[in-house]
């Protein structure tokens, strides 16, 4: 049996480049059989209930699971309402952060409201600046400084040699 001859080298970069296509294509409209979506569900259901118990933490909830944290990306980029429901758990999160900052900044304590301001409050001039550094002044106090160690070296070598 003879082979065909092969395919010139523009082809053959046109032939790999339409495969190429239609297998990214297979993945993206890739269907699962429903015995191996409930198995998807069931385990996207899990990690959600995780996430909420360990308080949006990825790993831990992960490691709870026994899963890799490979497997909450992968359904995280693919499925927006798994990514929604994500989204969520951490919105929650954070607005539970935040009624305790109130909570200290309404019982009087200073850093929590120092630390509203300073975030919050930017627009209204809260914002934490630096003094700008005069590097000639610097330089001066430098030079002024070598000046006395100079002058004192001279003067306790002068002392040792009387």
């Amino acid at each position: 049996m003879t082979r065909p001859p092969p395919l010139s080298p523009k082809l053959s970069k046109r032939y790999r480049n339409r495969r190429a296509k239609e297998d990214e294509m297979k993945k993206k409209n890739k269907k699962h059989s429903p015995a191996t979506s409930l198995k998807i569900e069931t385990l996207k259901k899990n990690i959600l209930d995780a996430l909420r118990a360990n308080r949006g933490m990825v790993a831990t909830s992960c490691q709870q699971l026994g899963i890799e944290r490979s497997h909450y990306y992968y359904h995280t980029a693919r499925d927006p309402d798994f990514r929604a429901a994500c989204e969520s758990i951490n919105e929650l999160n954070i607005d539970t952060a935040e009624m305790k900052l109130w909570e200290h900044i309404e019982a009087g304590k200073e850093t929590p409201l120092l630390f509203y301001l300073r975030t919050q409050g930017k627009k209204r001039g809260y914002v934490e600046q630096r003094e700008p550094v005069d590097v000639n002044a610097i330089f001066i106090q430098i030079q002024e400084a070598n000046k006395e160690v100079k002058e004192l070296a001279e003067s306790i070598t002068h002392d040792q040699q009387e």
